[in-house]
């Protein structure tokens, strides 16, 4: 019979060894691996609906308080949202101690825009000076951009003005290079294998930006597509030109179509970007995607 002490050896032995092996098969080789970095996450998002527009206070402003662990209070008083939005949400991208937020109305739309109250935090962040762009909603009638450089963990509750002097250059849009069904015809749609979902990618080669996007919808479709540089963000347009039901233009199947808008670098920043598909289904265009292209990750 095993004493206690060999019993206990084992015990050891054995969580030792899975432990080594565990971490052996999910970290690749690395003998020893220390989380120092949280990468940064927005949470707690809100926001009012319609302000009474008779408000004496009718500044856009930002305000900003710490929790003194890494974490920032964001509030956004006046932001423009279309006037039925029932949803937002805040995308956040952050690389090299530069952070660019973005808020982002997810309808439904109107012709009706009015001031809200924003809400959210984000964080972690390391202790180092951090440069923000904070970017209002594409609803706003003049989207208004915040600029500022501040330590996360060492600052003072402070109130911000916007401050739009975004002056760098968008990428000079180049084409439109349609591609998976927009090259098929009726008679062969059905059989092309496509099977990826619904996505947009960016790609950086040489002073090329390339923007592409992955759309499931039915065979046949006639597409068109568009570019709109608003100056705070680069709209990309896919529009269906069926006038259904008055035209019969889809095949009884679906499948996935391309769209690569082609654009070359002229400085560095970040650019929004917005990609809305118009057809004769939605009163309103409909949001494919969104997100930024940043041009500093160019060599």
């Amino acid at each position: 019979m095993l004493t206690q002490r060999v019993l206990r050896a084992i015990f050891y032995l054995t969580v030792s060894l899975f432990l080594f092996l565990g971490d052996k098969g999910c970290n690749s080789g690395d003998e020893k691996i220390q989380v120092e970095f949280l990468y940064p996450q927005i949470d707690s998002v809100s926001f009012s609906g319609c302000l009474n527009t008779a408000s004496p206070v009718n500044t856009h402003t930002l305000t900003l308080t710490s929790d003194g662990e890494g974490y920032l209070n964001f509030w956004d008083f006046n932001s423009e949202l279309c006037c039925e939005t029932d949803s937002i949400l805040v995308w956040l991208n952050y690389s090299n101690d530069s952070c660019f937020i973005h808020i982002v109305d997810m309808g439904p739309y109107s012709w009706c825009f009015c001031p809200n109250r924003i809400s959210f935090r984000a964080g972690p962040f390391e202790g180092n000076n951090v440069v923000f762009q904070v970017l209002e909603s594409q609803s706003a009638f003049k989207r208004d951009t915040f600029l500022f450089t501040i330590n996360p963990e060492s600052f003072t509750d402070t109130i911000l003005s916007p401050c739009n002097s975004q002056t760098a250059l968008s990428p000079l849009f180049l084409s439109t290079v349609p591609g998976g069904c927009n090259a098929a015809d009726s008679a062969d749609a059905v059989n092309l294998d496509l099977s990826m979902s619904d996505t947009t990618w960016v790609e950086y080669r040489n002073d090329s930006v390339i923007v592409t996007t992955a759309l499931n919808y039915g065979c046949c479709a006639p597409f068109t597509t568009s570019y709109y540089d608003r100056g705070d963000t680069i709209f990309f347009y896919v529009e269906d030109v069926c006038n259904y039901p008055d035209e019969d233009c889809y095949c009884d199947c679906s499948c996935c179509y391309l769209f690569s808008f082609i654009m070359k670098k002229r400085e560095e920043a970040l650019f929004p970007y917005k990609i809305l598909l118009i057809n004769a289904f939605n009163d309103n265009p409909v949001t494919l995607w969104w997100g930024a292209i940043d041009t500093r990750v160019f060599d």
